[in-house]
């Protein structure tokens, strides 16, 4: 049996357990915040920020600005030929088939006592970037696949990333405290300049206009060249101008001139273009 000495031997060291837990634990809160203030100084809202259905969401762009800031490995998951394990699964439904594609990485961020922080990233060939129309969804053999399979890498990337340093997501509270200019997030509140005024967005139209413009982004950032002047795009709004010009209209020369009215026309023209840009060579 244990006597009394011995019993107040391990009360006592009960406590000195917890005390250092909880010193433990109060350290890594401080460490988080930290981390979180020095990243929110440096987002661009321009370009690391995305209205998802109305929230505020960090980007693979911060989530790479994020990486660079504090290093650590980063790495996919991968078989035993080396290759990044992405597995592209066949689904079904009323409305036809489609396929996702999942891909698996592993962070070490370059704190904690060997940390790793493991997460799966998905996309999907029905995805509203890839494969919507405004009837609908595309069949599949009209969906870039590698399109699709990046996605679901970058998802991954991202997911890891910020779930090791502890990045939630943005409230208007905290984009106010850290400074955030929000009024240069596409789609914030819905409030943008229309052709005949200020004009009011819903939810879903925010959505369509932050894949606009980040198919805009992407497309300009890959160095293909323009059609009419035969050198790289020179902007985003190059991209938007380009695409939406008609015989009947000039075409959007700014994201935030694109009117509710004009959102889904304009969605199909861009996403249209940036598919036959992409088969093109650089």
């Amino acid at each position: 049996m244990m006597n009394d000495e011995n019993k107040l031997q391990v009360q006592e060291s009960e406590v000195l357990s917890l005390a250092a837990m909880e010193a433990v634990v109060e350290n890594r809160m401080k460490l988080v915040d930290k981390m979180q203030e020095i990243l929110n100084r440096h987002i661009d809202p321009a370009k690391d920020i995305n209205m998802v259905y109305g929230n505020i969401c960090r980007n693979i762009n911060f989530a790479k600005k994020a990486y660079r800031i504090f290093g650590g490995r980063f790495e996919f998951v991968k078989d035993v030929q080396g290759i990044p394990v992405v597995l592209r699964k066949e689904m079904k439904d009323e409305q036809g088939s489609y396929y996702v594609y999942e891909a698996f990485g592993k962070y070490s961020p370059p704190f904690g006592a060997g940390d790793v922080i493991e997460a799966s990233g998905m996309f999907s060939s029905r995805d509203e970037f890839f494969g919507k129309t405004n009837e609908g969804f595309k069949p599949t053999s009209e969906v870039n696949e590698q399109n699709v399979r990046q996605a679901a890498q970058s998802e991954c990337f991202k997911k890891c990333i910020f779930t090791a340093l502890g990045m939630s997501a943005i409230t208007d509270e905290d984009a106010a405290k850290a400074g955030i200019d929000m009024a240069k997030v596409v789609g914030y509140k819905g409030k943008v300049k229309g052709t005949q005024g200020g004009n009011t967005l819903d939810a879903k139209e925010m959505d369509k206009l932050g894949l606009i413009e980040s198919m805009c982004q992407e497309l300009y950032k890959s160095g293909v060249h323009s059609p009419l002047t035969q050198k790289p795009f020179v902007s985003p709004e190059e991209v938007l101008k380009i695409a939406t010009t008609s015989d009947k209209f000039t075409g959007w020369d700014g994201f935030k001139k694109i009117s509710p009215k004009g959102m889904n026309i304009t969605h199909k023209n861009v996403q249209e273009f940036v598919a036959k840009m992409e088969t093109l060579p650089m």
